[in-house]
């Protein structure tokens, strides 16, 4: 009985990844930052969610300080929710 629960302990160990809690994500220079964040403005211009969520993505990618963080998760929920004015109005906030 005590091999046969260790080989499911095993198989389970063997099929099933740990998880990670810790996201890694890359730096990112403030050249980057600028001409991710111009190409985010004209986008969120175009109101076109097709447009905009390469540029989401890729931005989504970097570690940011906690005050651009904040106002980062504020511009996404607001391009979630299609308020793209808003989310343009915002976007001043993250200086660059």
């Amino acid at each position: 009985m005590l091999d046969a629960l260790k080989v499911v302990c095993d198989e389970i160990e063997k099929n099933f990844a740990k998880v990670d809690n810790e996201t890694k994500f890359d730096e990112i220079d403030e050249d980057t930052l600028k001409n991710l964040l111009e190409e985010l403005k004209l986008a969120l211009e175009t109101k076109r969610p097709k447009m905009i969520k390469p540029i989401v993505d890729e931005l989504i990618k970097f570690r940011f300080d906690i005050a651009r963080q904040s106002r980062f998760d504020e511009i996404k929920r607001l391009i979630m929710d299609y308020e793209f004015d808003l989310a343009l109005s915002k976007l001043k906030d993250i200086s660059y």
